[in-house]
């Protein structure tokens, strides 16, 4: 508000203004949805870092005790290399297998045949009806290393060792 005088000084006028806010509120507003979205997709951004970065020492825990297991009884690196790289390649068909499958349940077979074929075995082996059931994650990645250490004993030792399978 502003008085508009005269030249002597006497008020003639009262100038108003107004002035709409509005569009500040809402911009405002808006502003502090967005920051507080921001804000909230950081924190699932960092609940999801922590997450992933749990999984993976899992993982590679995994994939040093394979290691380990690998190692035992062995004098030389004879071998070695091809038996690691053949138990780790299992187990990462298996997180293939169950990441595939979006957290559904697998079932034996829908496990174990992949598992075969990824081992190079499949055409190999004939099977008869294998039981039905479903396999937890770590059932699947269990799964997985007894299939792969059952076709390498097979391929050194047994029925696929010579391709009239005897």
């Amino acid at each position: 508000m502003s008085p508009i005088r005269d030249d002597g000084g006497d008020i003639k006028f009262i100038l108003v203004t107004s002035r709409d806010i509005t569009t500040l509120y809402e911009d405002s507003v808006a502003d502090r949805e967005a920051r507080e979205r921001a804000e909230r997709m950081a924190e699932i951004s960092d609940v999801i870092a922590a997450e992933m970065g749990h999984r993976l020492k899992n993982l590679l825990a995994v994939v040093a005790s394979i290691a380990t297991i690998t190692a035992r009884g062995r004098t030389t690196m004879e071998g070695y290399l091809e038996n690691f790289l053949s138990r780790v390649g299992a187990f990462g068909e298996s997180q293939s297998l169950l990441a595939d499958r979006g957290g559904k349940p697998l079932s034996l077979a829908g496990a174990a045949l992949p598992l075969l074929r990824a081992c190079d075995a499949g055409s190999q082996l004939r099977w008869s009806d294998i039981p039905d059931g479903d396999l937890e994650p770590s059932s699947v990645q269990t799964l997985a290393l007894v299939i792969n250490e059952l076709v390498t004993n097979a391929r050194k030792h047994g029925a696929l060792s010579d391709l009239s399978g005897y």
